[in-house]
């Protein structure tokens, strides 16, 4: 007998939007009868290295190696049909609102990644946008979000974030009365050169990396008043290296990429022959 899965992966609020795409990836790995040539984790990963590939006019090449072991909750369709449970959740993946240090302790502590190389990850924000209905969150990270490069760097460096609130309790997760903006109680950072509820957007997650904001209410400007820059660990200079480098940046990124993607099962994958 199966039993409903309370706390697989699929079903955790980090991942709202996923039942989006899922159902869509499986059709095509189903349809294809794919299944005796690849198993279907390693499918999801050789998509999304294709995805990059393309949608960084091929700068990206991301590794690919095959042979990962399933969750067995992706073997379920749906996946919250899953009987089994992923230990630990929620709070043991990023969340928008985290603070500076709990980010570090899920990337480096659980993850094991280096300061460097997580940075480098959150490029991955260049492309794509939030929904609200899904995070509470409003609008792209960039302007440029169909094409995968350092954009989210050079925005991030080069414009003035002001926070951003909901002024209109009507606009919630469930009820999105204005797409444009944060659903009530969810806080984000706006350019401060657009007007309230337009343009481009960062999370706090976002410029927590780069400026220490934790307990304050700063902006981030160039200013007296602004949020000051995160110098510890040459966190801000990460970001203008990114901001100064595509090639870096694609370099960085595709490296960290891979060990994310590989992240519990190197001792199993296979390099493609």
């Amino acid at each position: 007998m199966v039993f409903p899965c309370t706390n697989c992966e699929f079903t955790q609020a980090h991942n709202k939007g996923l039942e989006d795409f899922i159902p869509l990836l499986t059709k095509a790995y189903n349809d294809n009868n794919l299944a005796p040539l690849i198993n279907r984790v390693d499918f999801l990963y050789l998509t999304a290295d294709v995805v990059l590939n393309i949608l960084s006019g091929g700068s990206v090449n991301v590794p690919f190696r095959w042979n990962r072991t399933p969750h067995p909750c992706l073997i379920f369709d749906p996946p919250s049909t899953c009987p089994f449970a992923l230990p630990n959740f929620p709070g043991t993946m990023p969340d928008p609102l985290m603070t500076f240090d709990q980010l570090v302790a899920i990337m480096e502590g659980r993850l094991g990644f280096s300061r460097r190389e997580w940075y480098c990850l959150l490029g991955i924000h260049g492309i794509g946008r939030c929904e609200v209905k899904n995070s509470g969150f409003a609008r792209q990270w960039v302007t440029t979000n169909t094409r995968f490069s350092n954009q989210y760097y050079v925005e991030m460096q080069n414009i003035d974030w002001n926070r951003e609130d909901n002024t209109d309790s009507r606009t919630t997760m469930t009820n999105v009365m204005d797409p444009m903006e944060p659903a009530m109680g969810h806080q984000q950072f706006q350019d401060s050169s657009t007007a309230m509820h337009s343009g481009t957007m960062m999370l706090k997650s976002d410029v927590n990396m780069f400026w220490e904001m934790d307990g304050s209410q700063c902006n981030i400007n160039r200013s007296s008043s602004g949020c000051p820059r995160r110098l510890t660990n040459n966190e801000f200079d990460i970001l203008t290296e990114m901001a100064g480098s595509q090639s870096t940046f694609v370099t960085c990124f595709t490296n960290a990429f891979t060990k994310l993607s590989e992240l519990g099962q190197t001792s199993v994958l296979r390099d493609v022959v």
